[in-house]
């Protein structure tokens, strides 16, 4: 959802390093109507000299890890919304 969470509210819900789960989360959670955030961390070893990506037939494909983090207060509404159980 747009709205944004204050850092010091937040809390870590989920992580997970498929596109395809973070699509089936976000749908589970807008349709409970919690408020999330999604942060985004890339995963991918530094290749070649000074760091910088090496474009060669041996570079690891690009990796991420996505975490979901909700409103301190939302942590129990998320969770069974994840579980299939959204009263």
């Amino acid at each position: 959802m747009a709205e944004r969470i204050p850092i010091l509210a937040r809390r870590k819900l989920f992580s997970t390093t498929s596109s395809q789960e973070v699509g089936k989360i976000r749908a589970a959670l807008t349709q409970a109507g919690v408020t999330f955030h999604i942060g985004q961390y890339d995963l991918t070893p530094p290749l070649g000299n000074g760091g910088r990506l090496a474009l060669h037939y041996d570079a690891p494909l690009p990796a991420y890890e996505y975490t979901f983090y909700v409103h301190k207060d939302d942590v129990e509404l998320a969770e069974s919304a994840l579980a299939g159980m959204v009263e």
